[in-house]
């Protein structure tokens, strides 16, 4: 089974994500520049995804890894939009069928939302001008993919994508940012 098929898209969600033959400008697998914590969501991510038996890696296992991860800037914002992981977990079990077993641990291959995510991470990271990808960028490209079952999610539970990405400039010290949230280009 495919990505798709095993991560409980339905056929309907499946259309709406971009074709898996889509270029993408640079190596989303490329964690060179993550932080440690960036790192850590990642890994949490892909124990996400192998405890809901899911082979591959989605936007909704990166939101899990984000809130699960519990001391970078995006946990805090998570947090203090009253976002705790216990509730994503659940929500995501309601909204993508879980496998029929739990799989051993590794590196997941990325879907298309994850693999924009991570893009848009990127982006962000040189928007700011900085020189590294923390979990703050993780949850500012996650906003982005606005297709995502994490995105949502959030909005099923009255969180707003801007608000989110607001919280982050407003944390990171930048309130020029504060209402410059450009959506998916993807």
């Amino acid at each position: 089974a495919n990505c798709v098929e095993s991560c409980g898209v339905t056929r309907y969600r499946a259309s709406l994500l971009p074709a898996e033959t889509e270029r993408l400008t640079m190596d989303a697998t490329d964690y060179s520049r993550f932080t440690d914590r960036a790192r850590r969501v990642i890994d949490l991510a892909n124990h996400e995804a192998a405890s809901l038996g899911h082979d591959c890696l989605a936007a909704e296992h990166i939101l899990l890894g984000l809130a699960s991860e519990g001391h970078g800037v995006a946990a805090h914002v998570l947090e203090h939009l009253g976002q705790d992981v216990d509730t994503l977990r659940a929500g995501v079990a309601r909204m993508v069928a879980p496998g029929p077993q739990s799989l051993p641990f590794h590196d997941f291959p990325l879907t298309p939302a994850a693999k924009r995510t991570i893009e848009f991470a990127h982006e962000d990271v040189q928007r700011l001008g900085h020189s590294y990808v923390g979990t703050e960028h993780l949850l500012l490209g996650l906003m982005r993919v606005h297709d995502s079952v994490a995105v949502r999610l959030l909005v099923d539970a009255d969180v707003d994508p801007n608000e989110v990405r607001n919280e982050v400039f407003h944390l990171l010290g930048h309130p020029e940012l504060i209402e410059d949230s450009p959506g998916d280009e993807g």
